[in-house]
Protein backbone atom coordinates (compact mmCIF):
# COMPACT_ATOMS: atom_id res chain seq x y z
CA UNK A 1 0.00 0.00 0.00
CA UNK A 2 1.23 3.73 -1.27
CA UNK A 3 1.57 5.73 1.74
CA UNK A 4 -0.62 9.13 1.29
CA UNK A 5 1.29 12.12 0.93
CA UNK A 6 1.19 15.56 -1.24
CA UNK A 7 3.75 13.90 -3.64
CA UNK A 8 1.82 10.98 -4.97
CA UNK A 9 -1.52 12.69 -5.16
CA UNK A 10 -1.69 13.65 -8.78
CA UNK A 11 -1.45 11.57 -11.86
CA UNK A 12 -0.07 13.00 -15.28
CA UNK A 13 -0.47 11.70 -18.68
CA UNK A 14 1.50 12.51 -21.94
CA UNK A 15 0.78 12.41 -25.47
CA UNK A 16 2.44 13.21 -29.06
CA UNK A 17 -0.51 13.60 -31.37
CA UNK A 18 -1.67 14.07 -34.71
CA UNK A 19 -4.32 16.72 -35.11
CA UNK A 20 -4.88 19.93 -36.63
CA UNK A 21 -4.39 22.54 -33.89
CA UNK A 22 -3.06 25.39 -35.28
CA UNK A 23 1.13 25.59 -34.80
CA UNK A 24 1.41 29.06 -33.34
CA UNK A 25 -1.30 28.11 -30.37
CA UNK A 26 -0.99 27.00 -26.87
CA UNK A 27 -4.52 25.63 -24.97
CA UNK A 28 -5.23 24.96 -21.78
CA UNK A 29 -8.34 22.91 -20.71
CA UNK A 30 -9.93 22.51 -17.04
CA UNK A 31 -11.62 19.69 -16.13
CA UNK A 32 -12.95 18.47 -13.06
CA UNK A 33 -9.89 18.73 -10.52
CA UNK A 34 -7.36 18.78 -13.41
CA UNK A 35 -6.14 20.94 -16.77
CA UNK A 36 -5.27 19.64 -20.20
CA UNK A 37 -2.67 21.40 -22.48
CA UNK A 38 -1.60 20.84 -25.86
CA UNK A 39 0.49 22.28 -28.27
CA UNK A 40 3.63 22.10 -31.07
CA UNK A 41 7.26 21.42 -30.02
CA UNK A 42 9.98 22.01 -31.75
CA UNK A 43 10.24 18.42 -33.38
CA UNK A 44 7.20 19.17 -35.06
CA UNK A 45 4.89 16.91 -33.09
CA UNK A 46 2.05 18.00 -31.31
CA UNK A 47 2.01 17.61 -27.43
CA UNK A 48 -0.59 16.53 -25.44
CA UNK A 49 -0.78 16.37 -21.71
CA UNK A 50 -2.62 16.97 -18.83
CA UNK A 51 -2.45 16.65 -14.44
CA UNK A 52 -5.19 15.72 -12.60
CA UNK A 53 -5.94 14.56 -8.88
CA UNK A 54 -5.10 10.95 -8.17
CA UNK A 55 -9.05 10.44 -6.95
CA UNK A 56 -10.04 10.86 -10.67
CA UNK A 57 -8.25 7.90 -11.52
CA UNK A 58 -9.53 5.64 -8.51
CA UNK A 59 -13.59 7.06 -9.65
CA UNK A 60 -12.40 5.24 -13.15
CA UNK A 61 -11.83 2.15 -11.81
CA UNK A 62 -8.04 2.83 -12.18
CA UNK A 63 -8.46 3.21 -15.84
CA UNK A 64 -6.66 6.25 -17.60
CA UNK A 65 -8.99 5.79 -21.14
CA UNK A 66 -12.30 5.24 -18.73
CA UNK A 67 -11.05 8.88 -16.44
CA UNK A 68 -10.59 10.40 -19.90
CA UNK A 69 -14.02 9.24 -21.34
CA UNK A 70 -15.66 9.79 -18.19
CA UNK A 71 -14.22 12.91 -16.74
CA UNK A 72 -11.86 14.63 -19.40
CA UNK A 73 -14.45 14.32 -22.08
CA UNK A 74 -17.07 16.70 -20.12
CA UNK A 75 -15.12 19.66 -21.69
CA UNK A 76 -16.58 19.62 -25.41
CA UNK A 77 -13.01 21.24 -26.59
CA UNK A 78 -11.09 18.19 -24.83
CA UNK A 79 -13.85 15.87 -26.27
CA UNK A 80 -13.18 17.41 -30.20
CA UNK A 81 -9.61 16.47 -29.46
CA UNK A 82 -9.79 12.96 -27.84
CA UNK A 83 -12.05 12.05 -30.94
Amino acid sequence: MIAKSKLNNYVGVKYHIRTSFPANTIALHNFYNGYCGNFKNRSGKYCLCYLTKAENLLRSDGSIPVMEQTILMQNPHLKKIFE
